[in-house]
């Protein structure tokens, strides 16, 4: 799959020529642009098996790029789940579940909150 990078504005609108704050919203593009990167996670399992996530659900939040004082901001803050199937051959079954991420942000990516919902 060809990935589509994000529209980039190159400067501020006509009425902001100088630059001091303008916010362009992205959030259609990032949800389409995330389902089409999650829903093609597959994962091989060291033993045996994999795991295949499905496309995001229950989306919620925003995503844009703003403008401010000249300089490009990417900031986003989203909360989504993911649905996933894992197949371990070892264990006879197929295990289903969602990762339920309630905490996704520009304000620190490496500090995520997630948690894992299995089905019955």
């Amino acid at each position: 799959t060809v990935q589509q990078p994000a529209p980039e504005p190159t400067s501020g609108s006509v009425w902001n020529a100088a630059g001091t704050y303008e916010e362009r919203d992205q959030t259609a593009w990032a949800r389409e642009h995330l389902a089409g990167l999650l829903g093609a996670v597959r994962a091989e399992v060291p033993g045996g098996g994999s795991v295949t996530c499905g496309s995001p659900k229950d989306w919620e939040g925003d995503a844009g790029i703003h403008l401010v004082r000249g300089r490009k901001r990417y900031l986003w803050d989203l909360k989504l789940s993911l649905p996933f199937e894992a197949d371990l051959p070892a264990a006879d079954t197929v295990f289903k579940g969602e990762l339920c991420v309630a905490d996704f942000s520009s304000d620190d990516v490496a500090d995520w909150e997630a948690s894992v919902k299995w089905s019955e």
